[in-house]
């Protein structure tokens, strides 16, 4: 459906000029849409109209607006009368079309971008099954209701080949049905919608993203954000393995998830999101970026954990204590005076600072005690502290961030952010109060099988004592 209209192209700065529009908008989620401006010579104005822009225009029995429309070259002059010249568009950040509505249905689609567990997992697009929708299964999400997951295929043709031809695209949506719903509103249910679903990243081993929207009522609107680019997140089930959990239990872990996810507290949540996204980026990144990354986020786990141990709070008290001697002694040392004097109070203000902080080892201790799962969660992983023949996770960091003349070999960082991966996919389900699924337990077959070899302490560990390479 390629829509051509004239259209009104307007400023920040209120100036307004005539364009002409093109649009072709995605067919799924994920596909990015095609959209051309053009503007003749007479319309063309001294001072083009500011970004972001705002474009209404007309098209037949649809309305199109574009909101947040950003141009990167705006012509200034074109040499023919008639000539028409391009306005290079650099973003877009929504795109919505409106039409009246054909029947009684009231819902809202949610277009998510490509889901490659939905794919292989529970359904294979097979051309003969016709164009009916088929039910993936069906979640609660907290503030929304009852939510139906549906896959379908289309056919995309290239009218402008010479042999005909088409392609099959994949589509995934969350349907919520509002016939029970006298109303509700749009921002709030996309909000409460991509707030709940991005959980479940840790089971798609990849990032859940919504790229648009149907809404379907007295008219019939669609909604696509960012639309100029492909909406497409990288999966990780090559590096990690298929499953986190069993494909049978997969509906039971989703609203398991989906549950405490939503009842969490904010920081809780805060917390897990940032664990979601290291685990499983948006973009395409290194693995020494995303070992850093993911490292970063356990030394957050760590450090909230550590702010969350009532043991520690404890010795805190008894810290204060201790200080508070010290410091008597040090004014005792002082007042008394005599040759060593200076260089004892130095030395006591160093065991001063030594008990005011608190070294990387005494905040793992809190983790452990916060979360006592996680201790047998991380005994058959790459250790996160290491000694000073064997690496753990933190001396790997320690290496890439302040390497100078030499480096941890491309081997060793592959195979610990494999590890430090699995951990803090363990971690989203004891953080969360759920069992680990047997896809990503401890000395789990499907584990095994996903690791292809880099589980096996046979494999690992002799990689702890390997030397750096020379840059």
């Amino acid at each position: 459906m390629r829509l051509k209209f004239d259209a009104e192209l307007i400023g920040f700065n209120g100036i307004r000029v005539e364009v002409h529009c093109e649009i072709l908008p995605p067919c799924v989620g994920g596909q990015a849409a095609e959209i051309r401006l053009e503007i003749a010579r007479q319309c063309i104005v001294k001072l083009p109209p500011s970004n972001p822009c705002t474009l209404l225009g007309r098209n037949g029995s649809y309305s199109i607006d574009l909101k947040g429309v950003y141009w990167r070259n705006f012509p200034m002059y074109a040499q023919n009368k008639f000539e028409l010249k391009e306005i290079k568009l650099l973003h877009v950040e929504e795109l919505r079309l409106h039409r009246d509505s054909s029947g009684d249905k009231k819902e809202i689609c949610f277009h998510l971008a490509p889901v490659n567990c939905l794919k292989s997992q529970f359904h294979s697009f097979d051309l003969r099954a016709g164009l009916e929708p088929s039910e993936l299964f069906r979640l609660e999400l907290p503030n929304l209701g009852s939510l139906k997951f549906i896959s379908y295929w289309i056919s995309s043709y290239d009218a402008d080949s010479k042999i005909p031809n088409a392609t099959s695209l994949a589509g995934f949506d969350a349907v919520l049905d509002l016939k029970n719903q006298s109303q509700i509103d749009i921002d709030s249910a996309v909000k409460n919608f991509k707030g709940s679903i991005e959980v479940l990243s840790v089971l798609f081993r990849q990032a859940v993203t919504l790229h648009g929207w149907r809404q379907t009522g007295e008219e019939t609107v669609d909604t696509w954000i960012n639309s100029l680019e492909p909406n497409e997140t990288p999966c990780a089930h090559e590096e990690r393995g298929q499953y986190v959990c069993e494909p049978q239990r997969f509906n039971e872990y989703a609203q398991l998830l989906v549950d405490a996810y939503g009842s969490a507290d904010k920081k809780t949540r805060s917390l897990v999101r940032h664990i979601l996204v290291a685990a499983n980026p948006h973009n395409i990144s290194r693995t020494n970026d995303r070992f850093m990354f993911m490292f970063s986020v356990l030394e957050r786990l760590i450090e909230f954990a550590f702010n969350l141990d009532k043991a520690r709070k404890d010795l805190a008290t008894a810290d204060l204590t201790i200080i508070g001697y010290l410091e008597e002694l040090r004014a005792s040392v002082v007042s008394r005076g005599g040759d060593d004097a200076e260089t004892i109070d130095k030395r006591l203000a160093g065991f001063i600072g030594l008990i005011k902080r608190h070294g990387f080892r005494d905040k793992l201790e809190s983790l452990i005690r916060v979360y006592p799962l996680a201790a047998h969660c991380f005994s058959d992983l790459w250790p996160i502290q290491g000694s000073e023949k064997r690496r753990g996770l933190k001396e790997i960091r320690n290496s890439l961030a302040h390497g100078r003349s030499s480096s941890s070999s491309i081997n060793m960082v592959a195979v610990a952010e494999w590890h430090l991966s699995i951990l803090l996919e363990r971690m989203v389900f004891i953080i969360l109060g759920i069992d680990i699924p047997k896809g990503i337990a401890p000395n789990s077959f499907l584990l095994e099988m996903g690791g292809k070899g880099w589980y096996d302490r046979e494999w690992w560990e002799p990689l702890q004592m390997e030397l750096d390479e020379p840059i």
